[in-house]
């Protein structure tokens, strides 16, 4: 389900939502929305690093790499270069422009790339490279599940 639809469960039924822990897309933002308050009142939203859409996140951290970065430089015999990036990207492949909203482009772009995602293990090196990202997001989550773990009387996360 897209942000809105969960957003709308914990709205309409916060009774049994407010034990749900809710994960959304970095670039969801509520502050502007009628959602602005759950967060506040429940604690079981958190959301994913960046400002972007998670697809994006990583399309951005790719075209970023230096050079001599290990993606680069250990799959280069594979064709992985920051040029096909480039122009196999989601802004750049014609495949993609037939799409008019800019967050399909790239959620399309990330499912035609995710097997090559897993093999390189492309999250696990965001990980390392973001690592303040990484562990703040962590901490946040392990904060919101424990208290979503409190309600319903589940084992907590030290």
């Amino acid at each position: 389900l897209g942000g809105e639809s969960l957003l709308d469960l914990l709205q309409n039924d916060p009774s049994y939502f407010r034990n749900v822990l809710f994960i959304l897309d970095g670039d969801k933002d509520l502050s502007k929305s009628k959602y602005k308050d759950l967060s506040k009142n429940h604690c079981n939203i958190i959301k994913l690093p960046g400002d972007v859409s998670p697809e994006k996140v990583l399309y951005n951290y790719l075209l970023s790499l230096d050079p001599e970065h290990e993606i680069l430089t250990s799959y280069f015999d594979k064709g992985l270069s920051i040029r096909r990036f480039q122009e196999t990207g989601p802004l750049k492949n014609p495949k993609y422009s037939s799409y008019e909203d800019e967050r399909v482009k790239f959620k399309e772009w990330f499912k035609d790339n995710k097997i090559m995602f897993d093999d390189i293990n492309l999250l696990e090196f965001w990980k390392r490279d973001n690592a303040d990202l990484y562990d703040i997001f962590i901490k946040e989550f392990i904060n919101r599940y424990n208290i979503v773990a409190a309600r319903n009387r589940i084992p907590k996360i030290n």
